[in-house]
């Protein structure tokens, strides 16, 4: 409720806390809008996965943990690749195809899941791509903002581009859980 009055304030005050300069860059601005809807997503499926392996299929906690692990392994993995893609074709071309296996990632559970557990077929794929989408768009997304800002507001751009995930996953975490949250 807050939003108008903090861009007032960070558009009038002589140092603001959020340069809101930095959103009249193309890269920055379009990059953002791409990082506005990972975070959304992202934050969400990772509290949704867990709380899907607990009610539905039981799953304890060390289980659900181990569960999810294909994740950050698989991003782990990619970051490295990913970093020598983004050399190699730029950082717009990483960042688009890793958005493209996003929806892949998010609507493979869709197909696949049920209430009868089926770990290595119904989720394993998509956590694992999901972690692959997660390394090849964000770090590219936001090396590609950093590619085209002066030096001097380098860090005013990379704090925007964490506000905006911040935010956007926590609004993500909320809505989520007011579709997927106990109902007393």
């Amino acid at each position: 409720m807050l939003l108008p009055l903090f861009l007032y304030r960070c558009r009038t005050h002589p140092r603001p806390l959020l340069n809101l300069d930095v959103f009249r860059i193309r890269t920055v601005w379009s990059a953002n809008l791409a990082n506005w809807w990972i975070g959304l997503v992202s934050t969400s499926t990772w509290l949704v996965w867990p709380l899907f392996f607990s009610r539905i299929w039981g799953y304890s906690k060390t289980t659900i943990g181990g569960a999810l692990t294909a994740g950050p392994i698989c991003a782990f993995t990619f970051t490295i690749v990913g970093g020598r893609l983004v050399d190699r074709y730029g950082s717009r071309r990483v960042a688009v195809c890793g958005s493209l296996v996003t929806p892949v990632a998010l609507g493979w559970p869709l197909l696949f899941l049920s209430e009868r557990p089926d770990y290595w077929w119904s989720a394993a794929p998509a956590v694992g791509l999901f972690g692959v989408a997660w390394a090849s768009t964000m770090p590219s997304l936001q090396s590609g903002i950093l590619r085209q800002v002066p030096s001097a507001v380098y860090g005013e751009a990379n704090a925007a581009f964490n506000t905006v995930r911040n935010v956007a996953g926590a609004v993500g975490i909320a809505a989520a859980l007011a579709i997927v949250g106990p109902r007393d």
